[in-house]
């Protein structure tokens, strides 16, 4: 009888570490774990490929057109010459911005821009307000393509 209580006791303390609480801490949110992974858009049937990179601190975004590679980093919530993001949402596997930016008639434009996370970490998919139905998926890069 004292080995089944002792048994029931070990039961109890296990059931009730804390595994849980630690797997959601080393989880965190979308900036913290996909802090510098390098975002490659997929099936991009043009001359250039666009990337993403993420940190909490801002963004970078990139693209390759033909031979010339392009990159511009935008700390979030400062106004550059021409762009603004803001983060809106930064859960586990979501990321939510307000983006602003001049359009080609040299107005500000804001919509909103959302990454989503999917395929056990491994596909983004991002999407945008003022392009209803359109969406761009992204998948991980090991560099950036002009690397």
């Amino acid at each position: 009888m004292k080995k089944f209580l002792l048994l029931l006791s070990v039961l109890f303390v296990v059931s009730c570490s804390s595994d849980d609480d630690e797997a959601a801490t080393k989880e965190g949110n979308f900036l913290d774990v996909y802090k510098g992974v390098v975002w490659l858009e997929q099936g991009n049937e043009s001359d250039y490929d666009w990337w993403h990179i993420f940190s909490p601190n801002g963004i970078t975004i990139g693209e390759k057109l033909m031979d010339d590679c392009y990159s511009s980093y935008v700390p979030w919530n400062i106004v550059d010459d021409e762009f603004k993001a803001e983060v809106l949402l930064d859960s586990k596997n979501t990321l939510k911005l307000k983006m602003s930016e001049i359009d080609d008639s040299l107005e500000w434009v804001e919509y909103t821009a959302t990454f989503i996370v999917s395929n056990n970490g491994n596909t983004l998919i991002a999407t945008y307000s003022d392009e209803p139905g359109y969406s761009e998926n992204y998948s991980i890069a090991s560099s950036t393509p002009c690397n």
